[in-house]
């Protein structure tokens, strides 16, 4: 009976330490909730993403009611000095690496708003990125403001997950434009002829009362002599 009882009572104490440690490891490995599964799974679709190339111009000076167009190209195949010679307006042409998925999207935004006037080509932002064509994004931006103002060009990439979609800011790639906009053109755009004419017509209209003047002096004294 004795052997009997120390037999169950090691067997209880055994079950009782393997609960224990089981319980334990629930402690330092709790199970993964809905919530970080799910952001896992984003994480995992945005680390999946294809690697492309971007181009796009800016201008590093403008003057002030200046317009000038920035465009910006997208693909996911073309080579990026290639890209780079597709870009067609002026400026200094950036290039860059970023990860892309099929729906992208691009803003340009002014870091004060009365710096720039901003209008956008495409009528929306969110474009369809395609294999045989670069995607493209234009924006016209006119100078506002003098002095030195900033653009804020942005990309975004796509993420569906249980049908709902998600926008994720690229912090890989998000540009700072730097921009110095100055006021000497208009000094340069004055209608310069339109006062060359008033002050012609403040010279010329006393001057030539003068002549009048003294012409008619002349006569009054001749018309005195014969008297």
């Amino acid at each position: 009976m004795v052997r009997k009882a120390s037999l169950v009572l090691i067997t209880l104490a055994f079950v009782g330490l393997v609960f224990t440690l089981s319980d334990c490891g629930s402690a330092v490995n709790p199970p993964s909730t809905p919530a970080s599964a799910g952001l896992a799974s984003i994480d995992n679709i945005l680390q999946s993403a294809v690697t492309g190339h971007i181009a796009y111009n800016a201008p590093t000076a403008m003057q002030l009611d200046q317009t000038v167009d920035i465009q910006l190209l997208l693909s996911p195949s073309a080579n990026p000095d290639d890209l780079k010679k597709q870009i067609v307006e002026a400026g200094q042409v950036t290039e860059a690496e970023l990860q892309i998925t099929p729906l992208m999207k691009a803003e340009l935004i002014s870091d004060d708003p009365q710096a720039f006037g901003i209008q956008a080509f495409q009528d929306n932002p969110e474009q369809v990125v395609v294999t045989d064509a670069p995607t493209q994004w234009r924006w016209s931006i006119t100078a506002k403001k003098s002095g030195d103002q900033v653009l804020a060009l942005t990309l975004y990439r796509q993420v569906q997950y249980n049908g709902q979609v998600y926008w994720r800011m690229l912090d890989t790639y998000k540009n700072i434009i730097h921009i110095t906009v100055s006021a000497k053109q208009q000094l340069l755009q004055f209608d310069w002829k339109w006062l060359v004419g008033i002050l012609l017509t403040a010279i010329l209209i006393p001057a030539l009362w003068r002549f009048v003047d003294q012409r008619n002096k002349k006569k009054a004294r001749a018309g005195s002599k014969t008297k």
